[in-house]
């Protein structure tokens, strides 16, 4: 049987990061049911630093914050090494020095999608860039570079530059990441859609089980703690009679007002939080494409300051999504009836250019 080898974060404890991979997982399974498809399964010992329930380098804030909520916490990490093992095809967990004797013996090698290749994320590994397949056939998919435009010194500009090279075809997530990458190398470049997007909403639909919260409810997903993003969905959940649904400690919002903490919170039931929501508030990018794709209303805001945002907004129609600096009765007005019309229509063109593409760099090898 030909075989497919999928380098991405796939391991990092972030929902859209674990989904993502899934969903190219599964998209490629369904399309192309004849092939062994596998995820490198690359956990370096940062990243599971980084995730761990206290992360290297806490501040006395968090590490409080996580004293408070451990078992809460705990239960979390467990969800989420729980859905990696279950419902992703990976190999055996290697580290970066065995890598580079390792022989997975794939026919093609994907790198992507989400951010591998955005070298100031605090997990990245130059293994991302695939350097260690010399022979087989290698391409990206719906790879970024991150949300900001990023400065090289000379010897990552070269580093980039060499390993880029090396790639039979290169797809990646959006302008923003193609302009920072044509500044370093002029080859040819395509945009095609984060995998999220790449399963229907009734694929999705399969993981969501029963609603997880009687009340009626908003969700507050954000990656790092954002002061105006908390008060925002605490004056919208006021004004609608909601609570706050959020899944990261913040101290004080854990307890007060009309916040309700989920901390106990894996990918699956992220999806859950999502699909049955009233509301959703969120500067996270995925925590955008979700809503979307669950056609709930979305509240983001300065998506100015992140690229794949602002471009994911604008290619889907749903500008209006955007709300910065607005009361909470005029941002009402605009998310609580959004046309998701655009969103689909052009959702579907999408899905159609990526498995063109995949498709014919899979026919490439012969698989």
């Amino acid at each position: 049987m030909k075989s497919i080898g999928c380098i991405t974060f796939h391991a990092s404890h972030n929902y859209g990061s674990c989904l993502q991979a899934y969903a190219l997982q599964e998209f490629i399974k369904e399309n192309f049911p004849d092939i062994d498809y596998k995820i490198l399964n690359f956990r370096s010992d940062l990243q599971k630093r980084y995730y761990d329930i206290f992360p290297h380098r806490s501040t006395f804030k968090h590490k409080l914050a996580i004293l408070l909520h451990y078992p809460q916490l705990r239960k979390k990490f467990l969800l989420f090494e729980e859905f990696i093992n279950t419902y992703l095809n990976v190999t055996a967990e290697f580290s970066e020095e065995k890598c580079r004797e390792e022989d997975f013996g794939c026919d093609l090698y994907i790198a992507g999608g989400d951010q591998p290749w955005n070298i100031r994320c605090k997990d990245f590994f130059w293994i991302y860039y695939l350097p260690f397949v010399k022979k087989a056939r290698k391409i990206s998919y719906a790879v970024s570079l991150g949300p900001k435009q990023l400065e090289f010194n000379e010897i990552e500009h070269n580093l980039i530059h060499d390993y880029v090279e090396q790639f039979d075809s290169l797809s990646l997530r959006e302008q923003g990441s193609i302009q920072q990458l044509k500044k370093i190398i002029n080859r040819p470049m395509l945009v095609h859609m984060d995998p999220v997007l790449l399963l229907s909403k009734e694929k999705w639909m399969k993981l969501v089980g029963e609603r997880p919260y009687k009340r009626k409810y908003l969700v507050l997903y954000i990656l790092d703690y954002d002061k105006e993003a908390y008060n925002l969905a605490g004056k919208l959940a006021k004004y609608l009679g909601l609570k706050v649904i959020i899944t990261k400690p913040a101290l004080k919002q854990d307890y007060f007002g009309h916040y309700k903490n989920r901390f106990a919170t894996g990918p699956l039931e992220f999806l859950n939080y999502i699909y049955h929501s009233d509301l959703v508030v969120s500067t996270s990018f995925h925590g955008c494409v979700f809503a979307s794709l669950f056609e709930r209303p979305l509240v983001t805001i300065n998506s100015c300051k992140d690229n794949r945002r602002t471009q994911f907004l604008q290619r889907y129609g749903l500008e209006s999504c955007e709300c910065t600096g607005l009361e909470e009765r005029e941002i009402i007005d605009r998310v609580t009836h959004l046309d998701f019309a655009k969103f689909k229509e052009q959702v579907q063109a999408d899905r159609k250019e990526s498995w063109a593409y995949l498709s014919r760099e899979i026919q490439e090898v012969g698989l």
